[in-house]
């Protein structure tokens, strides 16, 4: 929970455990962390206060004058927090995530601390000082500007460029030494812009000049916000955080535009977007510069062919997340594409694969639409050529078209809720619009249309079509397979002919995992539901007498449920939701007893998620 927390704002969170324990409570609250902050006292939040006014000597004492403390000495180490005090971590990282750090410091948990939270102590002594939200925000962005910060470590920062293009890289070295022809000792974002019309031939540089603008009056611009430093610098600079925030920007622009390296082009994007402070953002705007015509420039000058990246036409893609047989489907495609003495893997190859390899989802499709290894073959012939000389690389390199393809099979699988890629995403993948593709020329001539597909594939998969099919993850997670398994034997030893939602709910009591969690927070006594359970079961009467395998359908409804909440398998909180979704069935009504509702859990799994 607190990777991101800086030194000081971690040290907050021991002292608050050491003032949950002075108190004598068994876990941290707001007022704690409130605590920990003022005892804390030299970092931003605790500046912060200070600034507004705020008596630190009081702010405690009023603070100490609503606590209760507890009758029991706690020598319990590490405490746990309230769901209020989770709120404030959580309300933290949103603060510090609005702000644009990637560091939770002591003035974002002011932030989290100032949220108005129901029933938060430290929430009201705080609004007893007459302070706001957003006065509080307002003075923390005051003094980080000034150049206050917990984290002075990371103030200036410095990147790796694995995936900057060539020109990319030049833009950063060239941004290096205009920092150092200004004796500055750091890269800011108006040396980025110096160096991307420096550079003068990448994407960047063309933007500009197609809007009139050269080195010379963008260099008066710069002149006029920014001093040269009194010392010669001559060592390679970090960047500043409104750098390293424009490089992010360049980042999230490359992914936008689905592009796997960094380029100009991305770089000037990332300079044009908001970024309070930035002189380059300011130079841009004053000579008449908008992000939306600059993007469309890009993207115009794209689509002419103008790239940074030509040496990157073909990439080799991770398979982590494939299947064992969607894995041999890329393999078998490389044969394919080595047995036409091809030097990259295309959709053709990826086509001949799928049905080479035979046995998974993707080939049982084409087979019901009466496809077959040689039909395609033929097909493929007709549109590829051999190539003059035999290949023997191991593994050859994707073609721009191939790895769109396999990008479409993974947008597929997120879209069927799945957190593997088969070869039923792969066939999917083929089938999408992907302009100059022979396997999808080839589908369209045989027939086969992207709906028909997605509709046989779901079909065969709610048949469970391929159960052989080797996923990383299986649909069910190790303990909701036992849960299952223990109803099985529940069912069993009760002499029933199927398994009741009864059986579920013991196995979910009785597994121990995040479906029991639920139920402890919910303030359910689970030995209580256990006897009640077993007792129902042992003694009966049934008030919904079970006709069918009630566990096939709350499996579907679980379903259901992991697809809702994004989930890649089903879990025993999920089968907990299932049942509760089942309201004809006794151990729904045992839950609601103990006023259990399936909004609660619902609610209580999405926030157990969030920490």
């Amino acid at each position: 929970m607190f990777e991101r927390f800086t030194d000081r704002a971690r040290k907050i969170m021991a002292l608050a455990n050491q003032e949950a324990q002075r108190f004598n409570s068994e876990y941290i609250d707001t007022e704690h962390i409130l605590l920990g902050l003022i005892k804390e006292g030299s970092g931003v939040g605790a500046a912060v206060l200070k600034n507004l006014n705020v008596d630190m000597a009081k702010l405690r004492s009023d603070v100490e004058k609503l606590m209760i403390p507890g009758q029991d000495i706690v020598y319990m180490g590490k405490l746990p927090h309230t769901p209020l005090a989770k709120n404030v971590i959580e309300n933290a990282i949103a603060g510090a995530r609005s702000l644009g750090h990637n560091y939770v410091g002591s003035e974002h948990i002011l932030l989290g601390l100032m949220y108005e939270t129901k029933g938060s102590v430290a929430a009201q002594v705080l609004k007893d000082q007459k302070l706001t939200y957003e006065q509080v925000r307002t003075e923390i962005v005051n003094l980080l500007s000034g150049g206050i910060r917990d984290d002075d470590e990371e103030k200036f920062v410095t990147f790796s460029f694995e995936r900057f293009t060539d020109r990319a890289r030049k833009v950063m070295a060239l941004a290096n030494q205009e920092a150092q022809r200004f004796n500055h000792g750091y890269i800011g974002t108006e040396h980025i812009l110096l160096g991307l019309v420096k550079e003068g031939s990448g994407v960047g540089a063309t933007v500009l000049r197609n809007f009139n603008l050269d080195i010379k009056k963008i260099r008066l611009e710069v002149e006029k916000y920014v001093q040269s430093g009194p010392k010669m610098v001559t060592h390679p600079l970090p960047h500043t955080p409104l750098a390293k925030k424009a490089i992010e920007y360049a980042f999230e622009e490359a992914k936008a535009l689905k592009h796997n390296y960094i380029g100009t082009e991305h770089l000037m994007l990332g300079l044009m977007h908001e970024n309070e402070g930035s002189i380059a953002l300011v130079i841009l705007k004053n000579l008449g510069i908008k992000l939306d015509e600059v993007r469309s420039e890009i993207l115009k000058l794209m689509g002419g062919g103008v790239r940074d990246d030509e040496e990157e036409k073909f990439v080799r893609l991770p398979l982590e997340r494939f299947t064992d047989r969607a894995r041999k489907v890329m393999a078998l495609a490389n044969q394919e594409a080595q047995r036409f003495n091809h030097e990259y893997i295309g959709t053709e190859h990826i086509l001949l694969g799928l049905i080479k390899e035979g046995g998974g989802v993707g080939a049982t499709v084409l087979r019901n639409f009466n496809l077959d290894i040689r039909k395609i073959h033929l097909e493929v012939e007709k549109y590829v050529q051999s190539g003059p000389k035999m290949v023997t690389t191991d593994r050859l390199p994707e073609s721009p078209r191939a790895k769109k393809a396999i990008e479409y099979a993974f947008e597929e699988a997120k879209a069927l809720n799945h957190n593997y890629v088969g070869t039923e995403h792969l066939m999917l993948g083929l089938l999408h619009e992907n302009e100059g593709s022979i396997a999808l020329v080839i589908l369209k001539n045989l027939g086969i249309k992207l709906d028909e597909v997605r509709s046989e594939i779901l079909k065969l998969l709610t048949k469970g079509c391929d159960p052989n099919e080797v996923r990383p993850t299986t649909l069910y997670s190790n303990r909701a397979s036992k849960v299952i398994e223990s109803a099985r034997r529940e069912a069993k030893r009760d002499k029933k002919k199927f398994i009741d939602s009864r059986h579920i709910l013991l196995g979910i009591i009785s597994e121990g995992d995040v479906g029991t969690l639920v139920l402890r927070n919910l303030k359910v006594d689970l030995d209580v539901l256990h006897l009640e359970v077993r007792r129902l079961i042992i003694e009966g009467p049934d008030k919904y007498p079970v006709q069918e395998d009630v566990a096939e359908k709350i499996v579907k409804l679980a379903i259901e449920e992991i697809r809702s909440l994004e989930r890649g398998q089903i879990e025993t909180e999920h089968l907990l939701l299932a049942l509760l979704r089942e309201p004809r069935c006794d151990a729904a009504e045992l839950l609601m007893k103990h006023n259990v509702t399936y909004q609660q859990v619902r609610n209580e799994i999405i926030k157990m998620a969030g920490e």
